[in-house]
């Protein structure tokens, strides 16, 4: 009885110790897969030798209620300390490197539809994050694009059984999780400041960190100034605490010529037991050179007094400085026109790319635009591809410029391969801006009237070449026209794809003046029947409506000079027009 007794006690105090290490953060960055990580911790009160105490980690892609091949953890967690695992590419986000780097499609790659569980030495689950089995979407451990948090109560694993109280969650899905208890339906990226690898809100915090209070920031040239704050947890009261501000080598911009000239190292201090932020005010210089974005990386470095104090898990900020003396066009001068965001013959990586239109009679440069997908951003740049598109011209630009690898594409002027730019399947966008001026969008998705292509381009009707009309799905068709290794569309020469107009287009239709500088127009027409008007800003909003006799005037004074779409409605037979008010 006495050897029961023992084994039993045996077996509760292996219970205990394993589940002193325990899963605290899944994180799935919306804009970058190669930053995804679990974060355990250690809430024992020793160190712990991952391998020699046989502790494994394991996945379950999606529903699957088979799991991947566990992977066995080497190193050492700290009492109190974490361990990260992670892709390579984690540094680039968080400015360190993780405990342990594992291959992209493991555990360290999961998205919002896996499940992660840890076990023990004898393959026993000492902890696990989501239902095996269960679709994510819709539930509460759903944090596709996101992130799932262990709540600050918890102290051990939970021995395999889920409990959605016990996280908080947040992810982006299309059906909205309901009865959960901390869950978000919402999308994080890197750069938000959510993400905290080496950080819990449920550990103890006994010395003074200090960190930087943001990732980055973008300000346009002419700003004037603009701050970088350092933040302080747990100040000492009787002792001041100092940390380094240093500039990063990547950075772009030239000190003293870009912004007012910093001595660096320069240092920030804390008075004692203070726990307001401290700031570096930078002042920007505003020259008139026309140029793309340039950045300041900053680094924080040295920390010192306090309670011991340490750096915390901002040590990086990114400056951007916008350009402002682009030569902005008008909204809709510059509009998207085809979009191959799922190859066949290729992959994603290698062989996504867009076209845009010059729809005005003079060539148009797009240098220091700003080119933003569904998730990130990044800035032409002419020293890295052609950035001006011709008058009535069209320019394509890539994932990737090397015709060997992108399926043979037939032009390629601009490879913005490596910014981060990528084009979703499914879901996706495509926003050019100029300065602080938006001048064409496309927003996708195939739950509308966009089609769902693979192996050919979506392609814009050319009797709808407009940034309005793009903006409509059922304007948009699939290539035709096979290029390079076989897959279809017209990269840089006029889309295959016409909406038929024939059937409804008004007989006789025509508008005049046009432009518009007397006030008003009249429309005329084979019939002679009403005409239902409806005008539209190049932002898609309706903003005038008119209902007149064949040849009645349109009385358009109180509207703004600018650019209009025009909608006639003539019992059911349509035509639509780009309308100039002067």
């Amino acid at each position: 009885m006495k050897n029961y007794y023992i084994l039993f006690m045996m077996i509760i105090m292996t219970s205990l110790s394993y589940g002193q290490i325990f899963i605290t953060e899944i994180a799935d960055p919306e804009d970058a897969t190669t930053c995804r990580f679990v974060e355990l911790y250690n809430a024992g009160a020793t160190a712990v030798d991952l391998a020699a105490a046989g502790y494994k980690i394991q996945r379950y892609t999606n529903d699957s209620t088979t799991p991947q091949t566990a992977v066995p953890l080497t190193g050492t967690i700290a009492a109190g300390g974490f361990f990260i695992i992670s892709r390579s590419g984690f540094q680039n986000c968080f400015g360190f490197a993780p405990d342990l780097i594992l291959p992209s499609g493991t555990v360290a790659d999961g998205n919002g539809d896996d499940k992660i569980q840890l076990l023990n030495n004898v393959d026993a689950v000492v902890d696990i994050f989501g239902v095996v089995g269960e679709l994510s979407a819709g539930t509460c451990h759903w944090h596709q694009d996101g992130r799932a948090e262990r709540i600050a109560t918890v102290t051990t694993g939970n021995n395999g059984v889920w409990n959605e109280a016990k996280w908080n969650v947040t992810g982006l899905s299309a059906t909205t999780p309901v009865g959960c208890t901390n869950h978000t339906n919402a999308s994080v990226k890197t750069t938000d400041g959510v993400f905290d690898p080496g950080a819990w809100i449920g550990a103890p915090v006994t010395n003074t960190v200090v960190s930087l209070t943001t990732v980055e920031n973008s300000v346009s040239e002419n700003v004037g100034t603009v701050d970088v704050c350092v933040s302080i947890t747990n100040p000492a009261a009787g002792v001041a605490t100092s940390v380094e501000l240093v500039l990063n080598a990547s950075s772009t911009a030239i000190n003293g010529t870009d912004y007012v000239s910093i001595t660096f190292p320069y240092v920030l201090t804390f008075p004692a037991g203070s726990t307001s932020d401290q700031c570096l005010t930078i002042t920007i210089i505003n020259d008139s050179d026309v140029e793309p974005l340039e950045n300041i990386v900053f680094e924080l470095q040295n920390p010192s007094g306090g309670n011991s104090a340490a750096l915390g898990t901002i040590i990086m900020h990114t400056l951007s400085i916008e350009p402002s003396d682009l030569n902005v066009p008008n909204v809709g001068d510059i509009i998207v026109t085809e979009i191959m965001q799922n190859p066949d013959k290729v992959s994603d990586a290698n062989g996504e790319w867009f076209e845009v239109h010059n729809i005005t009679t003079a060539p148009i440069d797009m240098n220091g635009w700003k080119l933003t997908d569904h998730n990130s951003s990044s800035y032409l740049n002419n020293t890295i591809g052609t950035t001006i598109v011709p008058a009535g011209g069209y320019l394509v630009l890539s994932t990737n410029g090397d015709s060997s690898t992108n399926g043979n594409i037939p032009v390629v002027n601009y490879d913005f391969g490596g910014s981060g730019t990528g084009l979703g399947n499914a879901l996706g966008s495509i926003v050019l801006t100029a300065e602080n001026t938006e001048i064409d969008r496309v927003d996708w998705t195939n739950s509308g009237s966009f089609p769902v292509p693979t192996g050919a381009s979506m392609e814009l009707s050319t009797t709808a070449y407009n940034s309005v009309l793009n903006d409509d799905g059922a304007n948009w068709g699939l290539g035709t026209t096979a290029y390079g290794d076989g897959d279809l569309g017209t990269p840089g020469t006029v889309n295959d794809f016409t909406l038929a107009v024939n059937l409804n287009e008004i007989e006789g239709f025509e508008v005049y003046p046009n432009p518009v500088n007397t006030g008003g127009f009249r429309i005329n027409s084979s019939s002679k029947t009403y005409k239902s008007i409806y005008l539209y800003d190049v932002q898609g909003k309706k903003v005038f409506s008119s209902v007149i006799e064949n040849n009645g005037f349109i009385n358009v004074s109180s509207l703004k000079p600018g650019l209009y779409i025009l909608k006639v409605d003539e019992e059911g037979n349509l035509a639509t027009r780009k309308l100039i008010i002067k």
